[in-house]
């Protein structure tokens, strides 16, 4: 897969799964030597095993670090606390 078809179809996800990138490819190990490969070069930020982001550059949507932390540690949650914080419905937050 080329860079410009991945950014195409991945610029809007804040954490991408090899899963996702694998749909409709016929060769799963020349796709993981490429997601290498663009970590390797700056393109792509290793979260974890098997999750990735777009480095800064090419990236069209932030990283919501609750999201994030969502798909590193699935199935999880944010607490009302936090979310009344987020919200600065709290004056202790």
């Amino acid at each position: 897969m080329k860079w410009s078809t991945f950014l195409e179809r991945f610029n809007d996800c804040a954490v991408i799964e090899p899963a996702m990138v694998y749909a409709g490819e016929s060769n799963p190990d020349a796709l993981q030597a490429q997601l290498s490969r663009w970590v390797k070069a700056g393109r792509l930020i290793k979260l974890a095993r098997g999750k990735y982001a777009l480095a800064p550059p090419y990236r069209r949507v932030d990283l919501p670090l609750e999201h994030v932390a969502n798909r590193l540690m699935y199935p999880s949650y944010m607490s009302m606390e936090s979310a009344l914080a987020w919200y600065d419905l709290i004056p202790e937050a």
